[in-house]
C-alpha cells in the first residue's frame, strides 16, 4: 500500500477571494503513486501561474480497492473553471479516476448578507 501525506502548496501571491473549491473523486489504490505525482505537479503549476492555494488529500479509509481523493483550492479567481479543466486534461488525470470528478464551490460566511 502506498502512503500519501497531505501536502499544502501555498503561493505567496495568492489573494483572498470568497471562493473555495473542493474537488473529489475515486481512484484505484493501485494508481495512488501515479495519481499523486500527476496532481502534485498540476497543483504546483496552478499555484505558480494562477496564484491559488492548493491542497491534496486522501480519505483515510479505502473501500473495495478504491481511494477517495480531495483537491482543495482557495483564492480561486473567477475564470478558474476553464483553467482547472485544462490543467486536469494536460496532467492526464482522467486515466486514474474511476467515475466523475465532483466540484463543490463554497464562499466564506462572512460574505453572506
Amino acid at each position: 500500500m502506498t502512503t500519501v501525506d497531505s501536502e499544502t502548496i501555498t503561493s505567496s501571491v495568492a489573494q483572498p477571494t470568497e471562493q473555495e473549491w473542493y474537488v473529489y473523486y475515486q481512484s484505484s489504490s493501485a494508481d495512488a503513486a501515479a495519481l499523486c505525482s500527476a496532481v502534485n505537479t498540476m497543483q504546483k503549476s496552478l499555484v505558480h501561474h494562477h496564484g491559488v492555494s492548493a491542497q491534496f488529500k486522501r480519505r483515510l479509509a479505502t473501500l473495495e480497492g478504491c481511494d477517495t481523493w480531495m483537491e482543495i483550492y482557495t483564492g480561486v479567481p473567477s475564470d478558474f473553471e476553464a483553467t482547472l479543466d485544462s490543467a486536469v486534461a494536460e496532467a492526464g488525470l482522467k486515466q486514474y479516476i474511476d467515475g466523475e470528478r465532483y466540484v463543490e464551490k463554497f464562499k466564506d460566511t462572512r460574505s453572506c448578507a
